[in-house]
């Protein structure tokens, strides 16, 4: 089902084991989940984990050596904005430079 207007609203569950009996035999692609929040905690171990292979994607993403990379970190520190922001926020006034 790819139109999300014919998508079914989740229902209200009283219990896990009520959920976990109801998705056991329904197809979770019928429903719409865009409106679902969950709270997922995580250790402060899997945090830094997370962290550490979230800046090595982008440092290879922007194959820059470490010098620039380290430089690139503290700007975007210094400037109190996630390294992604401030990325963002670059190419879009580069864009905006450059199209003129």
């Amino acid at each position: 089902m790819n139109d999300k207007t014919k998508l079914k609203s989740l229902p209200k569950f009283k219990s896990e084991k009520e959920e976990a009996d109801f998705w056991s035999s329904h197809d979770t692609t019928e429903y719409d989940f865009r409106d679902t929040e969950e709270t997922i905690l995580l250790s402060p171990a899997l945090k830094t984990k997370m962290e550490i292979r979230r800046r090595e994607r982008l440092k290879k993403l922007l194959k820059l050596d470490e010098e620039n990379f380290k430089r690139f970190q503290k700007i975007a520190q210094k400037k109190k904005v996630d390294q992604f922001s401030l990325l963002k926020r670059w190419i879009e006034e580069g864009i905006k430079r450059e199209a003129v």
